[in-house]
């Protein structure tokens, strides 16, 4: 089975705007010494915020330090708040990961996947968060946004689509019009961009 990307003008495709989501990273590491233990708990409070054909991530660091020795002592750092801009071209994804037990006790994962190694070094790298994966970017949600992290994924997804097709039509490598004959397509569907799934390519035809 063959599938065609029909042309739809760029005015008619609605530009990726939903709603900011916000995320938590938490993490934490105790050191001991013969003096006594210092604790370190890391969190970073961030947002998604999907604008046009970008997508912005912001997030501030919350680092609280606790010694506990001959001495009791609690430290607080509070970073600035910092920003990256990552092109959709460089974006392939972000789905909602649900593991019940893990859910349960922390809340669901967005897992924000990237199509390019350098798309998140800002944020992942050594001078960002240093996380533990360059291209996939795991992000705990709370449980109430759940649903709001399903329909982000899939915002952006359309959004990742429309960005391609336009992409394809500089380029000319998009059909603008086709005759097909009825009897010989699967299946039209449409929403933004229309797909149609043929069982030979020559069942389309440039008019």
């Amino acid at each position: 089975m063959t599938s065609l990307v029909l042309y739809i003008p760029q005015s008619d495709l609605s530009m990726f705007h939903s709603d900011s989501l916000p995320f938590i990273i938490k993490r934490g590491s105790d050191v001991f010494s013969g003096e006594g233990m210092t604790s370190t708990v890391e969190t970073v409070h961030g947002l998604l915020r999907p604008e046009n054909d970008e997508l912005k991530i912001q997030w501030r660091l919350v680092r609280k330090t606790e010694h506990m020795g001959s001495e009791m002592r609690s430290d607080q750092e509070v970073e600035p708040v910092r920003e990256i801009v990552v092109s959709l071209s460089r974006v392939a994804g972000a789905i909602v990961r649900r593991r019940w037990w893990l859910d349960w006790a922390t809340g669901p994962r967005l897992v924000l996947t990237a199509s390019d190694l350098g798309a998140f070094e800002e944020l992942a790298g050594h001078d960002g968060l240093s996380l533990d994966h360059p291209a996939e970017v795991v992000l705990r949600l709370r449980r109430s946004d759940a649903l709001a992290g399903r329909e982000f994924g899939a915002e952006l997804a359309l959004a990742k689509a429309e960005y391609d097709l336009a992409a394809a039509e500089r380029r000319g490598l998009v059909v603008s019009e086709v005759s097909v004959s009825a009897e010989r397509c699967f299946s039209v569907t449409s929403r933004r961009q229309l797909i149609i799934n043929a069982r030979t390519l020559p069942a389309i035809q440039p008019s």
